[in-house]
């Protein structure tokens, strides 16, 4: 895993502007030292081990209820901006009618 915090580098290099031409041999050929990379929870052995299923289901059914609710008040409040705007548009109608 180590070698792809080494790809990531050279990638990132090419972010930043540079070109194959404008790195060394060890950032183009992805072999320069990394030792920073060793403390990275790349590895199997250092992964988060997986949530129980049934508590990945609840955690999903809550994030789904959090964005109902979320979406639910933006609704509500494109309602009530929908009755300002009727409300506005009446008055001025009713204003030039006279």
């Amino acid at each position: 895993m180590i070698r792809v915090a080494r790809v990531l580098v050279h990638e990132a290099m090419h972010l930043a502007g540079a070109r194959h031409k404008d790195m060394t041999e060890e950032q183009f050929t992805c072999t320069m030292p990394t030792p920073w990379a060793a403390s990275l929870p790349l590895r199997l052995q250092d992964a988060v081990p997986e949530a129980d299923p049934a508590e990945r289901k609840a955690a999903a059914s809550a994030d789904r209820l959090e964005h109902a609710q979320a979406m639910l008040a933006k609704a509500s409040t494109r309602l009530k901006r929908a009755y300002t705007i009727e409300k506005k548009w009446a008055r001025r109608v009713r204003m030039l009618s006279k």
